[in-house]
């Protein structure tokens, strides 16, 4: 009830076109619509035909106009995006996308968290833990036994290292982002005191790797611009013609069934007529 005045829609424009179609007199080699029914229905077509309820006659009126109508939209439609779409427009295509090409560089990180409730105490561990970067290599699963080593380090002082975090930049916090754009995989960031906390602590950023997103090669995007482009002007060419068909062949009675309250279908319960409001589309 909902989708009927699409199919009906449908089912005019098949009309057209093969009305269309007879106009300028298409025909179906006989060889080939044979070909095309074994092709459709299998080897053993009568076996399948039986199966599907159809008569031979039925099944090869059925292809041969399926056949037409593919036939008549590659002469009326694909045939111009063929012709359109040339080498200078999937070139002209593919330097657009690389003008309004935005990379989407992913980020891999984590992010080292150290408190204490003594700031003092605080700021001088992670002072001997930035000065401990500089003199000699850490690694990351290091750096907890690392500010043990300090004497300001307590029971009370907590190191947490997150898991790896996988960003893309734009997701990326700008806070984040303007740290280690400065920095190179491998290596840690100057310690960030975190004003707003309950207890003192700092983050320290620990880049991991960078994936720069890089724009694809024409070689690469060929094929995806050209089917784009095809698409583009197929569902252009497809809208004008049939437009030029409604003019060509008038369905003027049917049109005032699709946009009026026209409906070909009604629910029954136990025999009884069942009202269904249908949203609008």
């Amino acid at each position: 009830m909902v989708s009927w005045k699409a199919v009906l829609e449908e089912l005019i424009d098949k009309e057209l076109i093969l009305a269309d179609a007879e106009e300028v007199k298409m025909e179906i080699p006989g060889a080939e619509l044979r070909q095309e029914v074994e092709k459709t229905f299998g080897p053993n077509v009568m076996v399948s035909l039986d199966q599907a309820g159809l008569t031979f006659d039925e099944a090869m009126e059925m292809v041969r106009k399926d056949m037409i109508l593919q036939r008549m939209l590659y002469v009326r439609v694909q045939s111009k995006a063929i012709r359109d779409v040339t080498p200078y427009e999937i070139r002209q295509a593919y330097d657009r996308y690389c003008r309004d090409f935005e990379p989407k560089n992913e980020w891999r990180f984590h992010v080292i968290t150290i408190r204490d409730p003594d700031q003092a105490k605080l700021d001088q561990i992670v002072t001997k833990l930035g000065s401990a970067f500089q003199k000699h290599p850490i690694e990351l699963d290091d750096v907890k036994a690392e500010v043990k080593k300090f004497k300001e380090s307590g029971v009370f002082t907590s190191v947490k290292i997150s898991d790896e975090i996988e960003q893309e930049e734009e997701d990326l916090s700008p806070r984040y982002l303007e740290v280690m754009k400065n920095m190179t995989p491998g290596n840690y960031s100057s310690p960030q005191l975190q004003a707003k906390a309950n207890t003192p602590s700092y983050k320290i950023l620990y880049l991991k790797d960078v994936v720069y997103d890089e724009v694809p090669s024409f070689a690469a995007m060929v094929g995806q611009l050209k089917g784009e482009l095809m698409s583009k002007i197929n569902v252009r060419e497809s809208s004008e013609y049939k437009k030029k068909l409604r003019k060509q062949f008038p369905v003027s009675q049917m049109d005032d069934f699709i946009v009026g309250d026209f409906s070909p279908f009604s629910i029954e319960v136990d025999g009884q007529k069942v009202h269904v409001p249908i949203p609008n589309r």
